[in-house]
């Protein structure tokens, strides 16, 4: 059994991985992700597994050397901190790979296993507080791709360079006319959020001259697929399944910069 953590700007997420089945999942937020917490929680949470492997990524690199303590103080084991010059499934293109989120790296590591089969590009779409976008194509090569705010930091841009703008909660509306400020802001923030979204794949459709497969992620993404039928799959889990994939290419992940790992 492998336990695999995402630490997101929002969340702490968590799987507990055997084969190709997901036997158990976590979700909190990072905010409440503090030592007792975590120190609690985890054990309940693979309570009747042993635990083989850890895999971790994160954007948050407060967050990681705390989980990595815990970690190793409740099972002995050290994590595996995914990282860019480890062995990918795809070639990279990216200019400064060494810059790049290892939770982008995940994501296109778990869509481009799912469907390279099909010979056709990859756009995985991890939309949460941030949207990422990233694009492997036909090849195998991993493009790169886009980073754009969600809509809960659009929602803090607007209350926090505004002097009059209210906060509000984000409800959908079922029109872009809104009869007062509040349904204003939510009409604003909801449509161009989709839009954007949208434009976005049309976008990088005529950069790839080819019509990709899209798979979204993320807490936003059942809103997106609602809305946007250029969506082929909704996978919740799919840092997680690109951290196994990773795990899987790599049977003992070296710390980061190590000589021995490489990128085909």
């Amino acid at each position: 059994m492998w336990l695999i953590l995402d630490l997101g700007n929002s969340f702490l997420k968590a799987g507990l991985v055997e084969g190709s089945t997901i036997h158990n999942h976590l979700r909190l937020p990072s905010d409440s992700s503090g030592s007792s917490t975590l120190r609690e929680i985890l054990p309940t949470f693979w309570e009747q597994h042993t635990i083989e492997r850890i895999g971790v990524v994160s954007v948050v690199p407060t967050l990681t050397k705390q989980v990595e303590l815990i970690c190793r103080d409740l099972t002995g084991i050290t994590p595996e901190i995914i990282h860019h010059r480890m062995r990918l499934p795809f070639s990279m293109g990216y200019e400064t790979p060494h810059t790049l989120g290892t939770d982008r790296i995940a994501a296109a590591a778990g869509a481009w296993n799912m469907h390279s089969n099909l010979q056709k590009p990859v756009v995985a779409i991890d939309a949460g507080t941030a949207v990422n976008y990233e694009v492997i194509d036909r090849n195998g090569t991993y493009r790169g791709g886009a980073i754009a705010p969600g809509p809960k930091l659009i929602q803090a841009a607007l209350n926090r360079g505004t002097a009059q703008l209210p906060t509000i909660s984000f409800d959908s509306v079922p029109s872009p006319l809104g009869s007062s400020t509040t349904k204003a802001l939510q009409a604003g923030i909801q449509f161009g959020f989709i839009d954007s979204v949208a434009g976005m794949i049309n976008r990088i459709t005529k950069a790839l001259s080819a019509a990709p497969i899209i798979i979204v992620t993320g807490g936003w993404a059942s809103f997106l697929a609602h809305y946007l039928p250029s969506i082929n799959q909704v996978e919740p889990h799919l840092v997680l399944w690109g951290v196994r994939e990773l795990m899987m290419l790599n049977p003992s992940i070296a710390p980061d910069g190590a000589k021995d790992q490489f990128v085909p």
